[in-house]
This record gives C-alpha cells, structure tokens and sequence, in this order.
C-alpha cells in the first residue's frame, strides 16, 4: 500500500482531520478503507474467476476424459482377466474371480464423481460440468489442508488417482455353481 495514498492532516476548529489522497481524489480514512475492501474483493473475484476457468478447462479439457478412459480401461481389464480366469479352475471346481469396486471409505463423492465420469465429459449438462469440477477440486484442497507442504503436485496426484479410489478383491468361486466366499 505504500506509495498508494498520500496522507492529508488538517485541523479545524482544534479538530484533527486525517484524509487520504489518490489518483481518485480525498476521502476520508473509513471511506478509503471501504474503497480497498471493495477493490480486494472485485480482485479476488477476478482471480476467482480466471482460476475457475483455467481449472475447468484443465479438467474438462483433458484430465476428466483421461480419468474416464482409464477407469474404464480398468473396469474392461478387471472383466477380461474375470473372463478368462471363469475357465482356470482346480480339479475340485474351484476358481476366482476379482472384484474392482469403489474403496469403503470412497463414499458419496468419489462415487459421484465415478458417475459422472461414466460419461464424456463433452455431453455433461453445464450444472453436471461444475459439480465434476468441484468434487476434483475438493479433493485437492482436502489433500492440501492435509499436508500445506507437499506441493500442489503431490496434491494432484493423490487426489486424483483413481487406483486409490477402488479396491481390487480375490473372490474364491466354486466349487458348487453360485458359491463365493472373499
């Protein structure tokens, strides 16, 4: 703020009156004080707004389809390895099959955002594109406030690798049709 306002003192009637002056003209302390809150605010905002565009076009415009083909190459994975172990069995009919499910602590969100990744990210409604946008956004800031030091980075990464966001089970089958047991 220095070099910001040059600082008017008078005294009238034995009464001091402090004023500061800018490029806009005089105005008392309490106004200009108002006048900064109001330019902090209008900035922030704009920030704000540049941040969010910038992120929504980082995360609609590359990582969230890239999030979606991965998941799905996984979930096709987890099915052709369950196709072809169907036929692997031991000579008392037991087999195994694996299970790729959403970790029990991944609860609302992270199954949310699953959904919405079920789809491309292209034919998301607007609200659906803001909400995705959000719920990845709250998980970074949920690893930040977690760890301030690690970098922004790091807290991409954990909070965005959706490895950690699912769980991958050995599901024992057999030998009578229909028997499972984890």
């Amino acid at each position: 703020m220095t070099g910001t306002f040059d600082v008017l003192i008078t005294v009238e009637d034995g009464l001091h009156i402090v004023e500061l002056a800018d490029a806009d003209g005089r105005r008392h302390v309490h106004q200009a004080a108002r006048d900064l809150q109001e330019r902090r605010d209008r900035g922030r905002e704009a920030l704000t707004s540049r941040e969010r565009a910038a992120f929504k076009h980082f995360v609609l415009g590359g990582m969230a389809e890239e999030l979606r083909l991965r998941i799905s190459q996984a979930v096709r994975l987890v099915k052709d390895m369950n196709t072809s172990l169907r036929s692997i069995t031991t000579s008392h009919g037991i087999g195994v099959r694996l299970r790729w499910q959403l970790s029990e602590q991944a609860a609302h969100p992270l199954a949310r955002i699953r959904e919405l990744l079920s789809h491309d990210t292209r034919v998301l409604r607007a609200d659906q594109q803001d909400e995705l946008i959000e719920l990845l956004k709250s998980r970074v800031e949920e690893r930040y406030r977690a760890d301030p030091q690690a970098g922004y980075t790091a807290h991409l990464r954990d909070a965005l690798d959706y490895r950690s966001w699912h769980t991958l089970n050995a599901v024992i089958t057999g030998p009578e049709p229909g028997r499972e047991r984890s």
